[in-house]
């Protein structure tokens, strides 16, 4: 696999939709130093997106410090883990 990604997230309609219509989750997302998981442009285009959708797509740290074998949980509340 190459360590290069082919698609420009800036490009993706998931992403241009969460950064324009719920920007206040990348806010969130930013303070909190989370994730935001994002399809490739592929399926996003076919993805009609609503606020929960949003908040399954965020990943926020469990502590304070995150390292490698932290835990994670949506901004729905789901918990997830590596």
């Amino acid at each position: 696999m190459s360590s290069k990604y082919d698609e420009d997230v800036c490009d993706n309609p998931i992403f241009c939709k969460i950064s324009s219509e719920f920007a206040e989750y990348i806010t969130k997302l930013i303070a909190s130093k989370g994730i935001l998981c994002v399809p490739k442009f592929s399926i996003a285009a076919s993805i009609s997106l609503s606020k929960q959708d949003v908040e399954d797509h965020i990943l926020l740290p469990t502590k304070d410090v995150v390292d490698d074998n932290d835990d994670f949980k949506t901004c729905s509340g789901k918990a997830c883990s590596n």
